[in-house]
């Protein structure tokens, strides 16, 4: 995003976690900038500083904790930005104190490394504050040093002692913490076996809708020695990044595999409710099917529901009447919606408004949809001018001549984006006949241009005519592989900075059937392996794998800037 907007609001910590004089100048920084900052938005009290963008929970992190590499030699503030954000507001409007507690457990306190213990500690102490408690669990091999920090930092985390490679240890502190983690986070030794082995082992010790982090994932693609105490070992990644130097799976290799088995919509059988796995720069992120059955989290319903037909009618009658009992708390500055409580809320509303799409049927976008789309209308939604508040999205296809006719990806977002913030909505659809009857039909509900998505010159023009960067690219075209890495190579570079570009049925790398009509003569012809199609060409899924070596080793993939 590179933003430099410093916060949101001028909620800081009252205690600062302050453990040398430059992090007491650097705290010093942060606290005159945050004296400027507007604190519109901000009436439900769940808004922090770093919320604001990634530059900006790094720059404040680093102000609490000089002992945590996460934001300096790393850049994960991309990756904590998305996952820290969403969880500390679902929690802040929990209704009881158990509603507000977040459960985590890191693995690795930081010992033997050159800027001492307890910097990951620190820097989650100074992120989630009151209304929101932090129940922090540290698991650490050097068991000396995890006590001796542990008296001179009381009640700062429940400490674990133990070897991360170890089942019985792993059980123990599952055990021990009596409750499912909401988040897990493993910083440890750093070795791919022991990566993996955490990850498959803590997986299913996630609460429902939590996530599972793995930092520094260039342990597959380089060689260093390995975090102390393991000094007699080295993490041996090799630069293909998929085996180590004894030609065993790397934690990229298993991730990839499990990236497979989502996109043909088959839950991993050693990840069980594994829902997606989102790759960043020198991690990854891995969430669990949250299952969660509420509604909403306030009233606010479009004052005119789209409705096609009596399903939907239907459909839209029991969303409402649902949403008659739901708590209205935690929606004082108006900027939440009924889909944002989960990724089934979003499914249903969706649903309930345009029957004519299958994301959320067929597929099960709503898992994706809900970490982007919550995001981006919440910052959306905090602007101060009507540009702020705008968001411009291009889908590429309009759904003509598929079964549930055109337009319902246009009817589902009109649906999800309301007021205050205004939806400027772009297609781009192969079809122009079909494309210019329908905005007969539906006039100034989306920005219609005609064109293919394989060809430079149409896309040129769609960006040319958008005037403005867009901040949601989705492509929902043909399917072909070709096309699919075409047009995100092509249109990538014409997102906002922040912007997300979204390929949906990727499973187009793994399958085969009758493209998207009208490319009716043509095939997707994806193959089990999913890295090439039938004529030996890169799929979309192989192509994205490149794209995640590059960030593994933190270099910008040369054909997506």
């Amino acid at each position: 995003s590179r933003k430099q907007s410093v916060a949101t609001d001028l909620t800081v910590p009252q205690v600062l976690t302050v453990q040398n004089s430059t992090e007491l100048r650097a705290a010093a920084t942060v606290v005159a900038a945050l004296a400027s900052v507007d604190i519109s938005g901000n009436a439900d009290g769940c808004e922090r500083p770093w919320m604001a963008s990634p530059d900006s929970l790094s720059r404040f992190g680093m102000a609490h904790s000089t002992r945590t590499d996460k934001f300096t030699k790393h850049r994960f503030q991309h990756m904590y930005h998305v996952v820290l954000s969403q969880m500390y507001r679902e929690k802040c409007r929990g209704r009881t104190a158990e509603e507000r507690t977040l459960r985590m457990l890191e693995i690795g306190l930081g010992c033997r490394m050159h800027h001492g213990p307890g910097g990951g500690v620190a820097l989650m102490r100074a992120l989630i504050t009151p209304p929101v408690t932090l129940e922090m669990h540290v698991l650490e091999f050097d068991r000396e040093c995890a006590l001796q920090w542990a008296k001179g930092f009381p009640k700062q985390a429940v400490i674990h002692t133990g070897d991360q490679s170890s089942a019985t240890d792993l059980r123990r502190v599952v055990d021990e913490a009596k409750r499912p983690f909401e988040l897990i986070v493993d910083d440890g030794s750093h070795l791919n076996a022991h990566q993996i082995f955490s990850a498959k082992t803590l997986f299913p010790a996630l609460a429902l809708g939590g996530v599972y982090v793995v930092e520094d994932i260039h342990s597959a693609c380089k060689k260093w020695r390995a975090n102390q105490p393991y000094r007699v070992e080295h993490v041996d990644g090799t630069p293909g990044c998929m085996q180590t130097e004894k030609g065993e799976k790397t934690i990229v290799a298993h991730a990839l595999e499990w990236v497979k088995s989502l996109a043909i919509m088959k839950t991993p059988e050693d990840m069980p409710d594994l829902v997606s796995v989102e790759f960043f720069s020198e991690a990854l992120a891995l969430r669990k099917d949250s299952r969660k059955q509420s509604v909403a989290t306030d009233l606010t319903v479009p004052q005119v529901l789209t409705v096609q037909n009596s399903t939907e009618l239907r459909a839209a009658a029991t969303v409402v009447a649902a949403l008659a009992s739901v708590d209205i708390s935690g929606n004082a500055d108006g900027c939440e919606r009924p889909w944002m409580a989960s990724p089934d809320s979003l499914s249903r509303f969706g649903m309930a408004h345009s029957t004519r799409t299958d994301k959320f049927t067929k597929h099960r976008f709503q898992h994706m949809y809900h970490v982007v789309l919550s995001q981006m209308y919440r910052e959306k939604c905090r602007g101060r001018t009507a540009e702020e508040r705008t968001l411009r999205m291009l889908e590429i296809g309009l759904g003509c001549r598929m079964h549930h006719g055109p337009g319902g990806g246009v009817a589902l977002m009109r649906a999800l984006i309301t007021p205050p913030v205004t939806l400027e909505m772009h297609v781009l659809e192969f079809d122009r006949e079909c494309a210019l009857q329908w905005a007969k039909g539906f006039p100034k509900q989306a920005v219609i241009h005609t064109g293919d998505q394989s060809s430079a010159t149409d896309l040129r023009r769609v960006v040319d005519e958008a005037k403005r960067p867009f901040e949601l690219i989705v492509d929902d075209g043909s399917h072909l592989n070709a096309h699919q890495i075409f047009s995100a190579k092509t249109l990538f570079p014409a997102l906002a900075l922040g912007g997300v570009y979204v390929v949906e049925d990727i499973h187009s790398a793994c399958k085969k059937w009758r493209a998207n009509q009208p490319y009716r003569v043509e095939h997707v012809d994806g193959t089990p392996g999913c890295m090439q199609t039938e004529k030996g060409e890169k799929t979309i899924v192989a192509h994205a794998l490149e794209w995640v070596k590059s960030l593994a080793i933190m270099k910008t993939p040369e054909d997506m800037p």
